[in-house]
């Protein structure tokens, strides 16, 4: 027995899988290689290397055939990885350029902080649209950034290129319309505590009367004054010629005359939406075709003004009269913003909130009394957190200084404003509660056309 169990050691070294069967021979041949079952247990352990050789060389012939078609897309991914690589550095290269060119413009304008705010903002919209790990995401977080930065640019460009004010420097010769009562007045007396050269219109005879000894005891001189309508395009445009015919263009123009309605579309009548389109939106055109050519040619730039309304970028209950046309005044502002720019003339619109003017009580609210005590409590209330018609002048001639597109003249509309295109949902929702509201106090009355 112990020589038969020596035979079998030589194939326990030849084929080590039958290693772990070992167990199984008789009981006296094991009790006898009690001692050198260590060995042959290290034995698999250490002589890995011999065993290796062999039995490596067929995983790894293996792996090589199965590493082939791995290697292979990786050699074909390759190149473009490469030309990945090499777009965002020629992309980085054209960002660089156009960074640094827009950042030295916008710092020479004075806007660097606002400029950085924007880039943070940026950056940290990325970052959050990144971590959702799409790359669809990512593309959308990336265009988005990139052309808030162009966009932004753009206008500060535009706005540098027309930045000249000349209000700013040097005040000549200003028009303003509606000088009589409200914002046009405080702007007038405002303009002539400067030393302006004026030139003033409005409907209200005594009160452009009055309007103009007021500026002379200011210290203004008003060259031109006279009772006209802008609605109608012939008197503007004969106040224009008569004026151009002795003076030189105006360097600022200032669109400030208006009337207001309020109503639902059932209780509005097309007188309504003929005055509020003839006066608010053709009036301030009427100004502009006949006095701003005359500055274009004039090639001394200046500023147009015109003061369209909260109601002009946000959608006040039964507003849509009176919308309709100051939404328009804003349109056309901001497309002569540009127009102009080449030509030196800066461009702003005036989005005032609530003003202590007599328009608050003159209001026209179609189909409800205006009497009613109920409806009065409102207005009443409305005119409790209005700012004065001097607050709302001063506003206005700084952001003529600064050149400024939209001039706010309480912070209220300027949050609206960016409630409205920040979180256009919660706004629409806040603005359909409103007009439940507006509709449940006023109470219209049946249809009255």
């Amino acid at each position: 027995m112990p020589d038969a169990g020596k035979p079998p050691a030589p194939d326990v070294k030849d084929k080590k899988p039958d290693a772990p069967q070992k167990p199984e021979a008789s009981p006296p041949p094991v009790a006898e290689e009690k001692k050198p079952e260590p060995e042959k247990t290290q034995a698999p352990a250490a002589e890995p290397a011999k065993a290796e050789a062999p039995k490596a060389e067929v995983p790894k012939t293996e792996s090589a055939k199965q590493d082939t078609p791995a290697t292979e897309a990786a050699k074909t991914e390759a190149p473009k990885a490469e030309a990945t690589t090499a777009k965002p550095a020629e992309d980085t290269k054209q960002k660089k350029n156009f960074r640094f060119w827009a950042e030295k413009g916008v710092d020479a304008a004075g806007f660097g902080g606002v400029w950085k705010a924007w880039e943070k903002g940026g950056n940290r919209f990325k970052n959050v649209m990144k971590s959702l790990g799409t790359k669809a995401a990512d593309m959308i977080a990336g265009r988005l950034v990139s052309m808030t930065f162009k966009l932004i640019a753009i206008t500060f460009v535009a706005g540098l290129i027309g930045g000249v004010s000349t209000y700013g420097t040097v005040l000549l010769l200003s028009l303003a319309t509606g000088a009589a009562s409200g914002i046009g007045r405080a702007t007038a007396l405002a303009l002539a505590a400067q030393g302006a050269e004026l030139f003033l219109t409005d409907r209200d005879a005594e009160g452009l009367e009055q309007i103009v000894a007021d500026a002379g005891a200011l210290g203004g001189k008003v060259r031109e004054h006279r009772v006209l309508d802008i609605a109608d395009y012939d008197q503007v445009a004969q106040f224009a010629a008569d004026i151009h015919a002795s003076h030189p263009a105006m360097d600022v123009v200032m669109n400030i005359a208006g009337i207001s309605a309020w109503g639902t579309v059932d209780q509005l009548s097309h007188e309504h939406w003929r005055s509020m389109i003839d006066v608010n939106l053709m009036g301030p055109i009427h100004v502009i075709e006949t006095f701003v050519p005359p500055m274009v040619a004039a090639r001394r730039g200046g500023n147009l003004v015109n003061v369209s309304s909260a109601a002009g970028i946000v959608a006040l209950p039964w507003h849509s009269a009176y919308s309709a046309s100051k939404y328009g005044l804003r349109g056309l502002s901001e497309v002569l913003r540009f127009d102009l720019a080449r030509h030196r003339i800066g461009v702003s619109v005036v989005v005032p909130g609530a003003v202590k003017t007599g328009l608050v009580q003159t209001v026209q609210i179609a189909g409800v009394d205006r009497n009613d005590p109920n409806v009065q409590k409102w207005v009443d209330r409305f005119a409790g957190h209005a700012i004065s018609p001097e607050a709302a002048a001063e506003k206005i001639l700084a952001g003529v200084r600064r050149n400024r597109f939209l001039i706010y003249t309480s912070f209220d509309i300027r949050a609206l404003y960016a409630f409205k295109r920040i979180a256009w949902w919660p706004y629409s929702v806040a603005m359909r509660q409103a007009n439940v509201i507006f509709s449940r106090v006023l109470k219209p009355k049946t249809v009255q056309r």
